[in-house]
């Protein structure tokens, strides 16, 4: 027990140990240390790291100790206190430690500080059981190590900035000089004495052995780094003794006497030991100070009297180490022997060199000789040609800074330079290449030239580019100037430069390096490309790379065969540039464009190497006469050709409208040489040696399908794709092979082929057919089935099942995958759907390659297994990021693609079934066809059964539900979107304020002008003017600097409103605003979602990669941008996350698209198999509840936008999706609901669809935009509105006692109806909206509200006037019945009637008649039909005549008895008897009466039919006429019309008295109508019963063509009744006017009494009256009488009580007492009418008004059956 708590006690007591051993990151403090500006003071926080490191910046790494028993001890106890710092020991982090401590050779504590700070850096966990987490801390420990170095080199630098800057001292000078005070430079050596010679780690494994020696060959190089600068800088002096050192260090490196040479397990340690060697060698050259000997010689400065750092005897001694050296075994010395050559040289250059015997001992010349043995200066050459240095952007930005170096500086100080002078590299490369000699050192020269041209164009593009242009380096230039509007620049007028061309010729004959001149000059063009250079030169060079060396560098005379491939690819790059420029480059790409498209001397050179066979290329394996490298460079440019073609048929063919380019006609042409191109691209699939070849050609013959079928119109005769049936053979086995792979092995291939057969499946279909079966396979087929005729007609696919399996096969394995793909390759499952899409697009064409698809086992249950997967799971989460959220993308469009599928299926059964049906109508069908249409339905109804059964799986579970709420809610986040657009105006503010100081940086031209652009946009506004002005007064600044202070401000407000504080209105509101909507770096175009293959290419919303090679931003690192690099990288990162959030948002809009379509389908679809399954359609609660959901989704989508800015059409669309899925749902809901069964339901739903409606409706009225993308959302919503105000009002019209839930909700609609009515009254002036909205307006006045509510808004926000206008437009006759519907609303207030007057309404009426007149929209005068017949069978009747004289009739009642109403009813009665009384005339005939001639207006026609617009028509005539009528001067008015008029009204009414009659004088007990349906309404209620239990009158005839009643029917009875009514109305009316007339003269003037009708037409209507009402009320003594039936009732007692009082005016005037026969008749028949009535309570007032008319007319009846 002593011994447990005495170890427990020594546990808890900590352990200490050397404070040296702790260490803070070094990663950290780089980071401190890069970010912190040059130009400033380092912050004290800082300052005091630096100082509290210094041990560390000057032992550097050997403060790493090696294990030590102390420190392993240490690590027992609880507690390690190590100097000042306390460690807590965790066993985890101890276990790791100790195995790190024996991996690294490290000390322990050093190891568990090591393994403690990286797990709580990073939040890792700590596993050594993790092989990859223990690497990864290793890794920790060199990047340590190498920080810790790179700390010491930037404050070296930083330092050295501040020095040029300022003269006074600062922290990092001072802590800079203080390291080489304290020995820097000596411990600097010892640790690279050690770091080579370091051994080999024995037992370690090999992958921790390569990265230990890359580490320390990094390592190496930084320790060189920091010395090279500290040499060059003067931070110190190399003496003899350490120069000396220095060369040994150097030959033991060149000979392979260290252990360096052993360290190179890799490229990478390969190039970091070439790195290591060139430094060394700088080093060693520089610490020589031959700038200094060379000024001493100048001076004439004895040596013993110069500056120089070495002494004699250090002269001696190094030359002894350099007279060791043996360049022949190691030439890489050479330029050090030619260095020291030359520092001799100096030095015997000196005065008093006789005194220096040792001096002129030594044979400097020698040295020279020896050096030039060994070429130094090639050696030279390759360090500058090298990619290390070629790639290190430090050093192109040291060579564009070489005018602010130190030793310029120091020039200028000590007036050996100028101070006006200024040193431009760029310039003195630009003089130096226009001077070079024209052979072969002179173009060596230029291509080293050019080629640092071109890697300097990366890092300033601004500079480089304009001194390079304007100096004109290349010496090529135009005749013409090309952006002239005339200009033809493919016609050869162009300068190309003969001086240039010899030059490439020289280079290419003389050099060993064989055409690089021609290599860096296509290096310096792409790059001037990329740059956005726009002007005469870039575009001359161009045509001189396209139009010079790529058509005759093929002739050239090459020294090795292969380099002639090399200048081919890298020709074909700067093509291929060209391509992808065209669209930035607004100067230069139409130009480009042209030539590229017309030029027919590069069209024959892309041929000449693209047009190959697959055979031949193998044979050139065979032949010994091609090298390798010529084979391969060979199949490299056969690559780059078809990536080109097949760019250029995408990108420039989308503005062919007028002929077809030269390219495209020589691409299809069928004598294109040596093959042509459609041959060669078929063959190249097959070649399976290069699968990037396949690639190209499949996509080369993807786009040939796509221009052949646009390019028919342009060409004579049909394109043919292939003929060679050899060559389709082996295409298609091609193509199988490739998809027979269960994993493909090219996702880009197998894509590819894809992507080529649903581009044949599209436009090539009997490409495609015979790519599938191929006319062999066919032959067979049919000699097996011996009816050759037959077979050849149908082209059966019988033979697609061979023996090896057929591309149906293949895809249908990967069908059978479907699950699997999903998951892991999505990306390629969405384009094999997308080919069975196609293939169902165009059924018709692939009928029996479909059944091949559906006879498969399960293949509906494949196909929607994805679908159903994903709705029975959890929903996916979509914050996802990268590939994650990219394959979940991909999962959604794999569903709409499958919906697609499903959809086509159900609408080509349903077509299919109905072409079947039609044929056996038409002809008499044969037992062959007879046979096969019964193996086809049953075939096809198999495969619809099997469909609809798993659509009614998904209804009757949650799948469906699940579907359409995933699928509904929005993926759309404004923030994101907002947040993207923030971040970039914040960078573009920032580049403004680099740019006002003339600083572009890396920033390409185009990049610097757009946002210089902007930057003076942006001056104009006014808010800019605005707070200039207030910068002014407040004394701020003034000019530049005020715009700099305005920019800075402005930054730091927009960096606000990124993270999260909202900026106040005001000036700079305004102009974040103006930058945010201005779009700057957006795309303009959405690239096809189906080719994202990567989170990176994800270009939806912005183009990040094209944007990083604008900003140039991997070269920030090394210029004064660096500090600027967090801003562009949130920029990027925001952008990526708009990006990804963008594709993924419509991938789920096409999937909630295609959904929508599905269900509109599955629920129309009207063949026998889906009536089959309609009661297992979607559900009342199912639909219920999506409802509910999508109105939910809808409004939080809506309430996101943010109206402050422009709203992403993306947005908009999914709105558009979600409203039409909304839509469908609620018809499908009101479909199978009744008003009064399910009146809860129903009315909740209305009201919950009209709020979500009006919500939607609110915010996309406030925005400030009106796209088409937002005039599309704005229909749909309307429409959605419309539907539910029409729902609601028909169940408010429902006879039955509302509950108080129902009169809520009607409450709320109403109120939601009138909160907006202002809006919908601003939308009536948007024409693709203006019907809607009336409409919806006219149903809102009409169901839920008062005059007294709405008519006040509509006074002040309806323009009024702009309606009436409209009246008058031709192109608005299809909205001007619904404009008719809605003044008529107006009119029947008072009110409205007033505001119509106003309106001079009557006078665009009489405008819009005389329209319709002329072109023959009301009736057809010269034709020999009426007014029933003159619509095209095409044409719907639109009621204008008729609404037009129901407006009039409502005005002229509602506004009663005013003096304007009469002045207006004069001028009615005056232009419709008297201008238009043959229209009046015309809609009064009667459908048999004839006209009587006289009158050439009137129409000529004997009506055999008729039409309920018809009817409506002379009904809504009548009631005009009835309401002129009573005018007091109507009489007067009227003259002789007033006899014409009548007699049309009594023809008219004798019409409809025998008319029923003589119709029913038929044999069959229900006669015909000629009254066909018209109207979809009118089709569908002619569907549905008769709801009139009568036979008698005109309700006992049915429709032609209809053998039973039906509504319409009914309709048309009833129609025909109102008329009677209001005819008997009018004459009852003229009856009236004459007894007043004889009343106020005292006498009857019979010559002057209007005409009536006999009584034998009266008595006709008469016993109609009272068959009909005697049979509905006997119908239904048992049962309530429905209320469409009392009307019918109520209108016939009318018509009785008026035709009574017509026969009573009759026989008073005229004398004529009925018949006896006729008083016993009617006696007979009214008895019966009563007896039926008296028990229906409904009908007491009418029968008393008729018992009244009854006991005049009949008296002696009345008192016989005692009525009264």
């Amino acid at each position: 027990m002593a011994s447990a708590a005495a170890a427990i006690d020594l546990a808890a007591t900590p352990k200490s140990v050397d404070e040296s051993l702790w260490w803070d990151s070094f990663v950290l403090l780089l980071n401190d240390l890069e970010n912190a500006p040059l130009s400033l003071e380092l912050p004290l926080s800082l300052v005091k790291k630096l100082k509290n490191n210094h041990s560390w910046f000057l032992d550097t790494v050997s403060l790493f100790k090696p294990p030590n028993q102390t420190s392993r001890a240490a690590l027992d106890s609880h507690k390690v206190d190590v100097g000042s710092h306390r460690l807590i020991i965790q066993p985890q982090l101890k276990d790791v430690a100790l195995h790190v401590s024996s991996c690294l050779c490290l000390d322990e504590v050093q190891s568990y500080i090591l393994v403690k700070q990286s797990v709580e850096r990073d939040n890792m966990a700590a596993d050594l059981k993790n092989q990859e987490f223990v690497h990864w801390i290793l890794l920790q420990y060199y990047i340590e190590r190498q920080c810790l170095l790179k700390c010491t080199r930037q404050i070296l630098m930083h330092a050295l900035y501040i020095g040029n800057v300022s003269k006074d001292g600062n922290a990092v000078q001072e802590e800079a000089l203080k390291l080489f005070a304290d020995g820097l430079e000596r411990k600097l050596l010892s640790v690279l004495q050690n770091l080579l010679s370091s051994k080999y780690p024995e037992h370690m494994e090999i992958d921790l052995a390569t990265l230990w020696a890359e580490e320390t060959l990094i390592e190496d190089s930084l320790v060189l780094d920091i010395l090279f600068l500290a040499y060059y800088e003067s931070f110190c002096a190399c003496n003899g003794e350490q120069w000396k050192n220095l060369c040994l260090l150097y030959k033991g490196v060149l000979s392979g006497s260290f252990n360096f040479a052993m360290l190179t397990l890799s490229i990478e340690a390969r190039n970091s030991l070439y790195h290591a060697k060139v430094q060394l060698l700088l080093i060693l050259i520089e610490t020589l100070d031959l700038e200094s000997l060379l000024q001493m010689v100048h001076d004439e400065v004895p040596f013993r009297q110069g500056h120089s750092v070495f002494s004699l005897k250090d002269v001696q001694v190094m030359d002894s180490v350099i007279s060791s050296f043996n360049v022949l075994e190691t030439g890489e010395a050479s330029p050090l022997i030619l260095a020291w050559a030359v520092f001799l040289c100096l030095i015997s250059s000196l005065p008093e060199k006789q005194d220096n015997n040792v001096l002129m001992e030594i044979d400097h010349a020698g040295y020279v000789r020896q050096a030039f043995e060994a070429a130094p200066l090639n050696y030279f050459l390759e360090i500058l040609e090298n990619d290390i240095l070629k790639d290190s952007d430090a050093v192109c930005f040291s060579l564009l800074d070489i005018g602010n170096s130190s030793p310029v500086q120091a020039a200028r100080t000590s007036g050996h330079i100028e101070e006006s002078l200024r040193v431009d590299v760029v310039e003195i490369i630009c003089t130096l290449v226009k001077n070079l000699s024209p052979d072969g050192s002179g173009a060596k020269l230029m291509a080293l030239s050019i080629t640092i041209m071109a890697n300097m164009l990366k890092c300033s593009p601004s500079h480089v580019a304009v001194v390079a242009l304007k100096s004109n380096i290349l010496d090529v230039a135009l005749r013409i100037n090309s952006f002239e509007e005339n200009s033809n620049v493919s016609s050869g007028r162009w300068c190309l430069s003969g001086g240039l061309a010899r030059m490439l010729l020289i280079d290419c004959e003389q050099n060993e390096e064989c055409c690089q001149l021609t290599i860096s000059v296509l290096d310096f063009t792409m790059r001037l490309l990329e740059t956005g250079a726009q002007d005469d030169a870039v575009l001359a060079l161009v045509v001189f790379c396209l139009q010079y060396v790529f058509v005759n560098h093929e002739y050239w005379k090459y020294k090795l065969k292969h380099f002639r491939w090399k200048v081919t690819i890298k020709v074909l790059e700067v093509m291929k540039k060209c391509i992808t420029s065209i669209p930035h480059l607004q100067k230069l790409g139409h130009v480009i464009r042209n030539i590229l498209l017309s030029d027919s001397s590069i069209h024959n050179t892309l041929f000449r190497i693209m047009c190959i066979t697959t055979h031949t290329v193998e044979r050139l394996y065979i032949i010994r006469l091609y090298e390798l490298k010529e084979i391969e460079g060979l199949q490299l440019a056969v690559c780059s050709v078809l990536d080109i073609v097949s760019t250029m048929l995408n990108d420039l063919s989308k503005d062919i409208s007028f002929s077809l380019p030269v390219f495209h006609q020589a691409i299809l042409s069928s004598v294109t040489k040596p093959i042509p191109v459609v041959k060669a691209v078929i063959s190249l699939i097959s070649f399976f040696r290069d699968q990037a070849i396949q690639v190209g050609a499949a996509r080369v013959l993807s786009m040939l399908c796509t221009i052949a079928d646009n390019a028919q119109p342009y060409l004579f005769g049909n394109i043919c794709l292939a003929s060679d049936d050899m060559q389709i053979m082996d295409l298609r086995y091609s193509i199988s092979d490739i998809l027979c792979e269960g994993t493909p092995r090219n996702e880009d291939l197998f894509v590819a082929i894809l992507k080529l057969l649903t581009s044949a499946a599209t436009f090539q279909p009997a490409f495609l057919v015979s790519v599938i079966a191929t006319k062999e396979n066919m032959e067979d087929q049919l000699s097996l089935s011996g009816d050759l005729k037959r077979q050849a007609k149908e082209a059966s696919f019988g033979s697609l099942r061979p023996s090896k399996a057929s591309i149906i096969d293949a895809l249908f394995q990967h069908v059978k995958k479907t699950d699997v793909l999903i998951e892991s390759h999505p990306y390629l499952l969405l384009h094999v759907l997308k080919f069975l899409k196609a293939l169902w697009q165009g059924a018709t064409q692939y009928v029996q390659i479909l059944e091949l698809f559906k006879t498969s086992d399960n293949f509906w249950k494949l196909l929607s297994s994805s679908i159903s997967a994903v709705a029975t799971t959890s929903t996916p989460l979509e914050d996802l990021s990268g590939v994650a959220n990219l394959s979940l993308a991909y999962k959604y469009e794999c569903h709409s693609v499958a919906l697609d599928i499903i959809a086509h299926e159900m609408y080509l059964q349903e077509k299919l079934q109905q072409a079947e049906v039609s044929a056996k109508q038409s002809s008499e069908p044969s037992k062959e066809r007879i046979e096969n249409t019964v193996s086809k339905e049953k075939s096809g109804s198999a495969s619809l059964t099997d469909l609809m059964d798993i659509l009614s799986t998904w209804c009757k579970s949650p799948v469906l539900g699940n579907l359409i709420k995933l699928y509904a809610t929005s993926g759309f986040h404004s923030k994101v979107f907002l947040h993207s657009k923030i971040a970039s105006s914040l960078f573009i503010v920032h580049v403004m304020g680099k740019l006002t100081t003339g600083n572009s940086g890396s920033l390409s031209l185009s990049l610097t002008e757009k946002i210089r652009n902007m930057y003076k946009q942006l001056k104009e506004q006014s808010a800019f003017s605005e707070l200039l002005a207030q910068y002014s007064v407040r004394g701020y600044s003034e000019g530049k600097e005020l715009e700099t202070l305005i920019l800075s401000d402005l930054y730091y407000h927009l960096e606000g409103e990124l993270e999260g504080r909202t900026m106040s209105p005001g000036p700079f509101k305004d102009l974040s605003q103006y930058l945010i909507e201005s779009n700057l770096l957006q795309i303009n175009e959405q690239m096809d979602r189906g080719d994202f293959y990567s989170a990176s290419n994800c270009a939806f919303l912005y183009d990040l990669v094209l944007l990083q090679v604008d900003m140039g931003l991997e070269f920030w690192d090394h210029s004064e941008w660096k500090a600027s690099k967090p801003i562009a990288e949130r920029m990027l990162s925001y952008m990526q996350n708009a990006n990804s959030m963008a594709f993924l948002a419509n991938s789920k809009l096409s999937a909630l698209k295609a959904l929508t379509a599905m269900l509109c389908v599955y629920e129309e679809n009207s063949t026998e198999v889906k009536r089959k399954h309609i009661d297992r359609g979607i559900s009342e609660q199912l639909c219920e509840s999506c409802i509910n959901h999508i109105c939910n989704d809808l409004q939080r989508t809506v309430k996101a936008i943010d109206l402050s800015s422009d709203v992403s059409e993306d947005i908009l669309n999914f709105v558009s999706a979600q409203t039409e899925l909304l839509l469908h749902l609620m018809r499908s809901l009101f479909r199978k609901l009744s008003p009064t069964v399910n009146r809860q339901m129903y009315v909740s739903i209305c009201k919950l669809v009209s709020k979500t409606s009006g919500t939607v409706l609110r915010v996309l009225s406030d925005l400030r935009t009106s796209s088409t993308v937002v005039k599309g959302a704005m229909k749909l919503v309307l429409m959605l509105l419309l539907t539910s105000i029409k729902s609601s009002y028909s169940n408010s019209c429902v006879r039955e006692k509302l509950d108080t839930g129902s009169i809520e909700a009607f409450t709320e609609v109403s109120l939601v109806s009138l909160g907006l009515l202002p809006i919908l009254c601003n939308f009536i002036e948007t024409v693709e909206y203006c019907t809607l909205t009336i409409a919806t307006i006219d149903l809102m006045l009409n169901s839920f509200l008062t005059s007294d509510t709405w008519l006040p808004i509509i006074q002040k926000h309806l323009r009024l006037q702009f309606l009436v206008q409209k009246l008058q437009e031709r192109d608005s006759f299809a909205s001007i019945p619904i404009i008719l519907k809605f003044l008529l609303t107006l009119a029947q207030v008072r009110g409205g009637a007033e505001m119509l007057q106003n309106a001079n309404v009557f006078s665009s009426l009489k405008a819009l008649f005389a329209l319709l007149l002329d072109g023959n929209h009301i009736l057809n005068i010269q034709g020999n039909n009426g007014f029933a017949t003159s619509l095209d069978k095409d044409e719907k009747p639109q009621y204008i005549w008729g609404l037009g004289l129901a407006v009039v009739t409502a005005m002229i009642n509602s506004l009663g008895d005013s003096s304007s109403c009469d002045d207006m009813m004069d001028g009615l009665i005056s232009y419709f008897f008297c201008e238009q009384f043959h229209l009046v005339s015309y809609y009064l005939n009667a459908p048999d009466f004839s006209s009587d001639g006289h009158d050439k207006k009137r129409a000529r026609t004997q009506k055999t039919q008729t039409s309920l617009a018809a009817l409506k028509e002379t009904e809504h005539t009548l009631m005009l006429i009835c309401m002129l009528a009573k005018h007091r001067n109507w009489v007067k008015a009227m003259k002789e019309m007033d006899s014409q008029l009548r007699e049309r009204c009594i023809h008219l009414l004798a019409f409809i008295s025998k008319g029923a009659q003589r119709l029913g004088e038929h044999s069959s007990r229900t006669s015909p109508l000629m009254c066909p349906p018209i109207l979809k309404e009118e089709v569908e209620s002619n569907k549905k019963p008769s709801f009139l239990e009568s036979r008698s009158g005109w309700f006992g005839l049915s429709l032609l063509g209809c053998a039973t009643k039906t509504e319409v029917s009914d309709a048309v009875a009833i129609q025909i009744y109102k008329i009677a009514f209001l005819l008997l109305e009018f004459l009852c009316l003229q009856v009236e006017g004459a007894a007043k007339r004889a009343e106020e003269v005292g006498y009857i003037d019979l010559a002057h009494f209007p005409e009536l009708p006999m009584p034998e037409i009266l008595h006709g209507l008469q016993d109609q009256v009272v068959a009909i009402v005697t049979e509905l009320c006997e119908a239904h003594k048992s049962k309530p009488i429905q209320p469409e039936i009392q009307g019918v009732c109520f209108l016939m007692l009318q018509i009785m009580e008026k035709a009574l009082y017509l026969e009573f005016g009759v026989s008073q005037t005229c004398g004529i007492r009925p018949v006896l026969g006729r008083v016993e008749d009617f006696s007979r028949g009214i008895k019966l009418l009563m007896q039926a009535a008296e028990t229906n309570s409904f009908l007491k007032t009418s029968i008393k008004d008729l018992k009244q008319i009854i006991s005049l007319m009949y008296p002696g009846v009345v008192q016989a059956e005692g009525f009264l």
